[in-house]
């Protein structure tokens, strides 16, 4: 099973011996114009809907690309059909025999009804990692809004500097996935700029970070 995307991946395949396994895993991905180049019914079925139907993969109009890839693998016949969401290629199903002879009008009919389970089975996956990822920001937000509420919170019913300072640090860290954080005052007077509040730093660098410094 081949999969489009910015190249051609291949999906799934069923294993054979080592080496026709290894020679056929090995080609992939592809770019999609290096495989028009080098199997170019395969591409017509991936990419224009076509169905290739090989009898005798021996056969000398077939490319030597499919050739070698069927002699690795030990096939002799083969069979692709499309699989497209729509309109739209999303890639193909190939099924092979041993040996040299003919698929019947049953047997591609009967391809092509997997060939369109593996669609469906593909937008489900695709629908289910869309819905993971709203979930995701989803939670993030939530988190982010609670951070804030939090911080909010501790500015308005407050006067305690250290803490409210202390709380939206601890929040900016918690959110950004930092190891540590700090927050600084400058002294104009001074000129120089204090540490205020922190969370996660060495105690070595919060002693020098309390000292001041120009």
């Amino acid at each position: 099973l081949h999969r489009i995307g910015d190249d051609i991946h291949l999906g799934a395949y069923t294993a054979t011996r080592s080496e026709g396994d290894t020679s056929l895993t090995s080609r992939y991905p592809v770019p999609i114009g290096e495989l028009e180049r080098e199997n170019p019914a395969l591409a017509r079925v991936l990419l224009d809907g076509e169905i290739d139907h090989i009898p005798d993969t021996e056969d000398p109009a077939v490319s030597e690309f499919a050739r070698s890839v069927a002699r690795a693998r030990g096939h002799r016949s083969r069979v692709a059909v499309p699989l497209r969401r729509g309109g739209t290629a999303v890639g193909g199903l190939a099924v092979t025999r041993a040996e040299p002879r003919p698929f019947s009008a049953d047997d591609i009919a009967l391809l092509q009804t997997f060939a369109d389970q593996a669609v469906i089975a593909i937008e489900n996956a695709r629908l289910f990692r869309e819905l993971e990822a709203r979930t995701g920001e989803l939670t993030r937000s939530i988190k982010e809004l609670n951070a804030l509420a939090e911080v909010g919170q501790a500015v308005s019913s407050s006067l305690d500097l250290p803490t409210v300072l202390a709380t939206i640090v601890s929040r900016a860290v918690g959110l950004s996935g930092a190891a540590g954080g700090a927050i600084y005052e400058y002294d104009e007077a001074g000129e120089e700029f204090y540490l205020r509040a922190t969370d996660g730093l060495p105690d070595d660098y919060v002693q020098i970070g309390r000292q001041g410094r120009r």
